[in-house]
């Protein structure tokens, strides 16, 4: 399988945004980089007959929203 020319520019500018941003921008950039790994991997998991892990997938996206609120000097959640 091979990515679509779209699909490399959103991800490699994903990256790049994550290098060169402030904390929101990089936080945004993470979640929007995590949309693009459920898109990808659902549809290789369709193309090999299996199924996407949808479930712990939208249980690390709610992590992560939890995390993000954090103040900076959290010791827990």
């Amino acid at each position: 399988m091979f990515l679509q020319d779209q699909t490399w520019i959103t991800y490699f500018g994903e990256l790049i945004i994550m290098q060169q941003r402030d904390e929101n921008e990089i936080w945004d950039a993470l979640f929007e980089a995590l949309q693009l790994t459920r898109i990808m991997g659902t549809e290789i998991a369709q193309q090999l007959g299996c199924s996407y892990p949808l479930q712990d997938d939208e249980r690390v996206v709610a992590y992560l929203k939890q995390v993000r609120m954090l103040p900076r000097d959290a010791q827990q959640l």
